[in-house]
């Protein structure tokens, strides 16, 4: 958590804009290569601390919210077209433990959830212990993806992988519905790269992620999906190329499953 996620927004987009270079999480860099480059740590971070005891019980935080909020949104749409027979399948790209399949289920507790969680091989390996009937995890989107999903997920996953736009259009032309929770769209030109830097001691710990366009995103998501819920992320804000903002999140249904269920 950095210096300003601490502070009330309208302080900390005051006071972070203001820090030095040294102290800002975010560095822009010219290509995804040399982000990866100018990275240190992340690979070499050990994966003990994804287990049930990374997320003590405590009250939900506002991303959690938002995340429930968007399920209700996408439940209810599921719902008004006959979709929903059975249990809704949702594919959670960059899922880590699978929590948020507990948060979900947990809020509706009248609806069963088959959740798979999209991964990279080393977290696959360790979250096995946590397999379940309604839980699995899964390292190849495109196969995961050929069984079509109900709702496809993505919370802080889209911007850290290499290819974010290709990964949207394969989670999207693959379900019905997809939710991008924790997405940084920001007023700039075109889409940028830069490194994070999450951690400073006792090592550093930084890896590269995407800032996106917000004009440019929403005009690609427009020709494919209806948005319909577009809600903020509060505790993700960021200051970058000159914008001190918080990330967003998006419940987007496919047009070509809409036009598909018309015929």
């Amino acid at each position: 958590m950095g210096f300003g996620d601490r502070l009330p927004f309208e302080v900390s987009r005051w006071i972070v804009p203001r820090l030095p270079t040294s102290m800002q999480r975010f560095g822009l860099c010219a290509s995804w290569e040399d982000a990866e480059r100018d990275s240190v740590g992340y690979e070499s971070v050990p994966l003990s601390g994804l287990d049930e005891s990374s997320y003590p019980e405590q009250e939900m935080s506002g991303n959690d919210l938002g995340v429930i909020a968007a399920f209700g949104v996408a439940l209810a749409y599921l719902k008004d077209r006959e979709h929903m027979g059975g249990a809704i399948r949702v594919v959670d790209f960059g899922g880590a433990t699978g929590r948020y399949a507990d948060l979900v289920s947990g809020a509706f507790p009248s609806m069963e959830f088959d959740w798979t969680v999209v991964e990279t091989p080393r977290v696959v390996e360790s979250m096995q212990p946590r397999t379940r009937r309604n839980l699995e995890f899964a390292t190849d989107l495109a196969l995961v993806l050929e069984e079509p999903a109900d709702i496809s997920f993505a919370s802080a996953a889209i911007n850290y992988v290499r290819s974010p736009v290709p990964t949207v259009n394969c989670l999207l032309k693959g379900s019905s519905l997809m939710i991008l929770a924790r997405l940084p769209l920001w007023p700039i030109t075109k889409h940028e790269v830069a490194v994070q830097r999450t951690q400073r001691r006792p090592f550093e710990i930084s890896y590269p992620t995407w800032f996106f366009s917000e004009e440019h995103f929403m005009q690609e998501i427009r020709d494919k999906a209806d948005v319909l819920l577009d809600f903020i992320c509060p505790e993700d804000k960021a200051y970058f190329a000159g914008h001190y903002d918080r990330y967003r999140g998006l419940v987007l249904a496919n047009n070509n499953h809409r036009s598909a269920n018309r015929q």
